[in-house]
């Protein structure tokens, strides 16, 4: 849960120079230091980080607080309400169960720190996944303008607050060519 509060609001507050990732980057490691080193640990925070760097949403409850220094309560959404997240969510949930599946057999083959992988072989293949999975489609773009709506295209692949966070300070790497999910 804290972890989970913590890339939550990096998100709110990550900056383009890098300095938040790197107060980050030394929380992550802090938690990563604090915990067992057991496989479930570190599937954990492979679950965790994936899930964010996909843009999930949690159906099990909703975080509110009136204010920002206010303590924090976890609601449960209406039934209706979970249906409808999980079914938004589908294929980007069966996408997120085989990345965690992926990114625990690498992490295992490699046996690098929690972090090192997380900077390297993490981050790389997210980027790597996101870029394929949002690709730019020329027909789609013509078919919306048929219908009267205009998107635009946009160069380049913008990182969320995670990737944006862990790509300030992580070290490029050389990857073998990863597998696309199908």
């Amino acid at each position: 849960m804290a972890l989970r509060h913590i890339l939550r609001y990096s998100n709110d507050f990550a900056l383009a120079d890098g300095s938040l990732g790197k107060v980050f980057r030394e929380l992550i490691q802090f938690f990563i230091d604090s915990t067992e080193e057991t496989p479930v640990v570190h599937e954990g925070f492979i679950r965790c980080f994936t899930f964010d760097a996909l843009d999930l949403k949690h159906a099990c409850c909703i975080e509110t607080r009136r204010n920002f220094g206010d303590p924090i309560k976890l609601e449960s959404r209406e039934e209706e309400e979970i249906e409808e997240i999980i079914d938004e969510q589908k294929l980007r949930l069966i996408d997120f169960e085989k990345l965690v599946i992926e990114f625990q057999a690498k992490f295992d083959e490699l046996a690098l720190p929690m972090m090192e992988f997380l900077e390297g072989h993490w981050y790389n293949r997210m980027i790597d996944f996101l870029r394929q999975r949002d690709r730019y489609n020329e027909e789609h773009f013509i078919g919306s303008r048929r219908i009267g709506v205009n998107l635009l295209q946009e160069e380049e692949f913008p990182p969320n607050g995670i990737l944006r966070l862990i790509g300030s300070f992580h070290k490029v790497v050389d990857i073998e060519e990863s597998p696309r999910i199908e």
